[in-house]
């Protein structure tokens, strides 16, 4: 299991720069990488070849003929059987992967998997305390990744969205954590926002009159001044 972050010395970047480089508009329900049902099911496909295998594997070791007399007769049904075993399980990896998404919007990342036994995931952005981006075997030589989300009071219930490419991974894990600290929202507020006159004030109306008008109202404030009433 890896867990990364950005390395020491290496400037950050603002989170609009985060958001806009993973590419994905707010609410967009994606999809894992599609090589995820067969990292995940790598047992299924290992079972199904030493169940076929097993017999022929211990007539080697034994010298005896890796096929008897008889399985010229035996050898379509077996490859028929194979294939079709072979076939469902492929069939069943690719559903798997399709009705498994992902999404990051309203203040929530949401995870929903599963064909036959549907899975509804979610977590706050608020209440996540880490991310931490684990790498498997099968899982590293591929490229990809799991993003596993630590969530405060969640324990075993925790969000875990499997695989990613590695660089996804680190890009949607860089967003998620921005928008969890409230960087994102910040400088989004920051940068609509208008300069105000005071504290509770509205937008300065000064600063949005033209400069004739700025320069009338000061003369009139001036001369009430000078004549003892309030501007």
């Amino acid at each position: 299991m890896t867990t990364d972050g950005p390395a020491p010395g290496a400037p950050a970047l603002p989170p609009a720069a985060v958001s806009e480089s993973y590419g994905t508009s707010d609410g967009e329900w994606l999809r894992v990488h599609p090589a995820s049902p067969f990292v995940r099911g790598w047992v299924a496909l290992a079972a199904i070849a030493f169940f076929f295998g097993r017999d022929l594997f211990e007539r080697t070791l034994q010298g005896q003929p890796v096929f008897e007399d008889g399985f010229a007769r035996r050898a379509p049904w077996l490859l028929g059987g194979g294939a079709v075993v072979l076939a469902v399980a492929v069939l069943g990896f690719v559903l798997t992967w399709y009705f498994t998404k992902y999404q990051v919007s309203g203040g929530y990342v949401r995870v929903n998997s599963g064909l036959l036994f549907r899975q509804h995931r979610q977590a706050r952005l608020d209440r996540v305390q880490a991310i931490d981006i684990v790498q498997p075997l099968l899982a590293r030589i591929f490229g990809l990744a799991e993003l596993k989300f630590e969530v405060a009071d969640a324990g075993e219930s925790a969000v875990r969205l499997a695989y990613l490419r590695i660089g996804d991974g680190r890009q949607l894990r860089a967003t998620i954590l921005a928008r969890a600290s409230g960087a994102v929202s910040v400088a989004s507020a920051g940068a609509g926002s208008t300069v105000a006159t005071g504290p509770g004030a509205g937008p300065s109306t000064l600063a949005s009159q033209p400069p004739r008008r700025r320069n009338s109202r000061y003369s009139a404030c001036r001369r009430r001044a000078l004549s003892g009433r309030c501007c």
